[in-house]
């Protein structure tokens, strides 16, 4: 596990549901698309492996920001 600090979010704009349960099931530690907090920066603790297998979903899944389950 490393620690990174991250901008907070500039909008509120839901995830995706399908990417949602494949992050909580797959990569719960990978890359945040998006951060809850009403701060400028955050730290969290991110995974090396969780950040690769959420890369693999995402080039598996071209379209996940776009899907109307959001």
């Amino acid at each position: 596990m490393n620690s990174v600090e991250v901008p907070g979010p500039k909008q509120s704009v839901p995830l995706a549901n399908d990417y949602v349960e494949a992050g909580l099931r797959f990569f719960p530690h990978g890359y945040p698309d998006y951060v809850p907090s009403p701060r400028d920066h955050v730290v969290i603790y991110i995974c090396d492996e969780c950040v690769r297998a959420q890369q693999v979903w995402k080039s598996q899944h071209p379209n996940w920001k776009g899907q109307p389950s959001q």
